[in-house]
């Protein structure tokens, strides 16, 4: 998909792409979407970087 150029678009591929992310970690099993990144990474696991994101979302939606 080209990058997109109004801010409809952007929100539709932003949308699009979460739903992705929320797909791929119900995928996974317990163990895995519990388990925690290796130290370095700015999240700590899966449930902090959805909250990430959706506060990141909040804050461009306003």
């Amino acid at each position: 998909m080209p990058r997109p150029k109004i801010k409809k678009e952007l929100l539709t591929l932003s949308q699009k792409n979460y739903n992705r992310l929320l797909d791929f970690i119900e995928s996974l099993n317990e163990i895995e979407r519990n388990k925690e990144f290796p130290k370095g990474y700015l999240n700590r696991n899966s449930t902090n970087l959805i909250a990430s994101l959706h506060h990141w979302h909040l804050m461009f939606l306003n």
